[in-house]
């Protein structure tokens, strides 16, 4: 299962097709008994979001269709959300460093193990989510039927393109006027889709998108462990005596607000770059890949040729 628009295919099978292959794949983590209910739970989720990236890249054509199916696919994920929080907020504090010494690698222990205890509190009910959400997936995939026919142009897809990167761009000067965690995490959000975008439209350009993919994920991790990181600090503000005592506690959250610090500082720096191309030039330069691309596939020839065609 290819997450990118094919070659030779048209856009309203591309969208269809995506969305469906998308929803089996959730449906196949659901079922998967064998695997840890964190990683189906994981899996369902990505699904999820990368079906949401791809209606934010139709929007315009799917007009009032557009809003029953992204709430749709949001509010299933959030209902999902509770265990993935607490799974990934212990990752985040047990790569927190520690300068060696006793005090501290008994402070981290102890964080680690009341969040160890939150994560199975936050468990509880999985299974019968995970079976309320197998229950309406075949209602999702009915309602394909019924969205509207998209034209197979560039501008199909045009304007949800550059309408997330300009959100990006306009996240990130939200964190820089305001570097508050919600600005981030918003961010993160935009920089998400951003990069399913790149992914989506990776067979335009290999060798581009992929560059631009990967640096739109690294900085989407980066964000990523500073949401975490964020949820651990509003723990220990809300229930710092499970944490240690004063001193434990101001040695925590010294160590949280550096390593926070030190997030910000690369997700806004490597953001600054990826960012950087005012959105209509962003979007000129994406329709030439793709009118490109597109003539390469009329012509027969392929992605070494495309300097010829060009030249013609």
């Amino acid at each position: 299962m290819e997450y990118a628009i094919r070659a030779g295919e048209s856009l309203n099978d591309a969208v269809r097709r995506l969305i469906s292959e998308e929803i089996d794949r959730a449906e196949g983590h659901l079922r998967d008994e064998t695997t840890p209910p964190d990683e189906r739970v994981h899996g369902v989720r990505k699904r999820f979001k990368e079906i949401r990236a791809v209606l934010r890249l139709i929007r315009p054509g799917l007009g009032s269709q557009f809003e029953t199916e992204n709430e749709w696919y949001r509010d299933a994920g959030r209902e999902l959300s509770r265990v993935r929080d607490a799974r990934v907020v212990i990752s985040a504090v047990g790569r927190l460093s520690h300068d060696g010494n006793e005090i501290s690698r008994r402070v981290i222990r102890r964080a680690l193990r009341v969040l160890g205890a939150r994560h199975r509190e936050a468990s509880r009910g999985l299974q019968a989510t995970i079976a309320n959400t197998l229950q309406q997936l075949p209602v999702a995939r009915d309602r394909i039927a019924g969205w509207p026919e998209l034209d197979d142009r560039f501008s199909t897809i045009g304007d949800g393109l550059v309408a997330t990167y300009r959100a990006g761009r306009r996240a990130l000067g939200d964190c820089v006027e305001n570097p508050a965690p919600e600005h981030f995490h918003e961010w993160r959000k935009r920089v998400k889709d951003h990069a399913y975008h790149l992914e989506l439209l990776r067979n335009i350009w290999p060798a581009i998108m992929k560059v631009n993919h990967d640096a739109a994920n690294d900085v989407a991790r980066a964000l990523g462990e500073h949401h975490d990181l964020t949820l651990f600090r509003q723990l220990l503000d809300d229930e710092p005596q499970r944490f240690g005592d004063d001193q434990e506690l101001q040695w925590l959250r010294a160590v949280v607000r550096g390593r926070l610090t030190e997030l910000e500082r690369k997700a806004m720096g490597d953001g600054r770059r990826l960012l950087a191309e005012r959105p209509e030039r962003w979007r000129q330069r994406v329709k030439r890949y793709w009118d490109v691309w597109r003539d390469e596939r009329e012509l027969g020839v392929g992605i070494g040729d495309g300097a010829s065609v060009l030249n013609n």
